[in-house]
């Protein structure tokens, strides 16, 4: 198995984050800076997969769909509008009785979202918002919009 150094991918990444702090105000400067952050999320992308390693890399790669299924029923069930309302915390009982989900698929839905940092599980199964969920229950045109995807 060949051996990958993260050491060339972080000075790369470093360089380009360097270049795009040195922007200007001239019209160059700005085409470069986008060049140059581009060129950085690139390699901020092959660095993640370096760190992740392979098993929990293509674990992500195959379980977006899962993550996203989670999304949408979380969205439509309102389990995030749910969880706002009972004061930004809620036991897995009273989620489930508001949302009228059986609590055993609830809790796989919930743990799906929990991995994506869209909510949290300060203590077992009570469940809080994180900021990404409660911008997501506090602006409504922007809901709209994510709902809309």
């Amino acid at each position: 198995m060949p051996q990958y150094s993260l050491t060339p991918l972080a000075g790369q990444l470093l360089h380009h984050c360097h270049s795009i702090e040195k922007e200007q105000d001239d019209q160059y400067a700005q085409t470069a800076s986008t060049v140059a952050r581009q060129e950085a999320l690139g390699i901020l992308s092959r660095l993640t997969a370096e760190l992740q390693g392979p098993h929990e890399y293509l674990h992500e790669l195959v379980s977006s769909n899962w993550d996203h299924g989670a999304f949408y029923a979380a969205l439509q069930s309102k389990a995030l509008d749910h969880i706002g309302a009972g004061g930004g915390r809620i036991s897995l009982e009273d989620l489930s009785a508001r949302c009228n989900a059986p609590a055993d698929k609830l809790v796989r839905i919930l743990g799906l979202l929990r991995c994506r940092y869209l909510v949290d599980e300060p203590a077992r199964g009570i469940y809080s918002l994180t900021a990404v969920s409660e911008h997501l229950i506090t602006n409504a045109d922007f809901r709209s919009w994510v709902e809309f995807q």
